[in-house]
């Protein structure tokens, strides 16, 4: 990783550095500035324009003073000539197809959820039973209950059947 540190103070607000070496750093490359302090920030080298300066892509939102550490950032990569671009690509078309794939699979899960939600609230409908029959449920229940040791997975079931066929 590569690291130099600052040969005189910079101020907030300024995109220049004054740095005791330049060199292995380059246009596009991500650093941090005084890293593992309270002042710590992260920018993007925007040019080096001569040895030792380097220039920043966004202004400083810190003061640093003389000997402060600037190092290469460990989310860095180093920017793909494009060769490697072409060959590869830049990853902009395989995160829109991952965006498109979470759309579309949201989207599928969404319209099943609304057509079940539909389907059953009219099937509940068709099938809802008089209120007269409340007795008749009450008295399977019952039944149910005063049956020898009930089994815990039939028992259930048998409940939900129950529970099914009255609509309650």
């Amino acid at each position: 990783m590569l690291d130099t540190i600052l040969v005189k103070p910079a101020k907030a607000g300024e995109t220049v550095l004054g740095v005791e070496s330049s060199v292995g750093f380059v246009v596009g490359m991500d650093i941090v500035i005084n890293p593992d302090t309270p002042v710590m920030e992260f920018n993007t080298i925007s040019a080096i324009r001569a040895f030792g300066t380097i220039e920043l892509a966004k202004p400083l939102l810190y003061s640093h003073e003389t000997g402060a550490k600037v190092v290469q950032s460990a989310r860095n990569t180093p920017p793909q000539s494009k060769a490697e671009t072409d060959e590869i690509g830049n990853g902009n078309e395989a995160s829109a197809m991952i965006a498109v794939a979470s759309g579309a699979a949201t989207l599928a899960v969404l319209s099943l959820s609304m057509f079940v939600i539909s389907w059953y609230r009219g099937h509940r409908k068709q099938e809802a039973k008089p209120e007269a029959n409340i007795d008749e449920f009450v008295s399977r229940l019952e039944e149910l209950e005063h049956q020898s040791k009930p089994q815990d997975v039939d028992d259930s079931r048998q409940v939900d059947d129950i529970i099914i066929k009255f609509e309650l």
